[in-house]
């Protein structure tokens, strides 16, 4: 399935798409006890799931989500890396080993740099 345009999620395939909907009504006591159960999923997913016998994720920890949050940054720290490593290899295939070696002794204290912080985020600490 192919998209109408580069933003946004991918289309689904028409077998996944949710076409009928289904009306229920509850009472107050009905909808806070269903809100009780129901936990941090939403009222249409929980609903869905019980009534086709569906077993839901549990939720993540609070750990795993800081966890997550965390390796935002190691996660910066090795795409910049990686960015360094890019260009040299484009400028060894562009102009050859010596330009890429006089690139990366130009640059070495910028990746010096990039390492640390990287290391640091791991440590989680101030660079070294």
């Amino acid at each position: 399935m192919q998209r109408q345009n580069r933003f946004g999620p991918a289309t689904k395939p028409p077998s996944q798409l949710k076409l009928l909907t289904v009306k229920v009504g509850f009472n107050q006591a009905q909808a806070a006890e269903l809100d009780a159960r129901r936990g941090h999923y939403s009222r249409a997913e929980f609903l869905r799931a019980a009534g086709l016998d569906i077993k839901l994720m549990a939720a993540p920890s609070s750990a795993a989500v800081t966890t997550w949050a965390e390796s935002a940054r190691i996660q910066a720290c090795l795409t910049q890396i990686n960015a360094i490593a890019y260009s040299l290899n484009n400028i060894r295939q562009a102009d050859g080993v010596e330009s890429a070696a006089a690139e990366l002794l130009a640059r070495s204290s910028e990746i010096l740099e990039a390492f640390k912080e990287f290391r640091a985020e791991i440590l989680g600490g101030p660079p070294v």
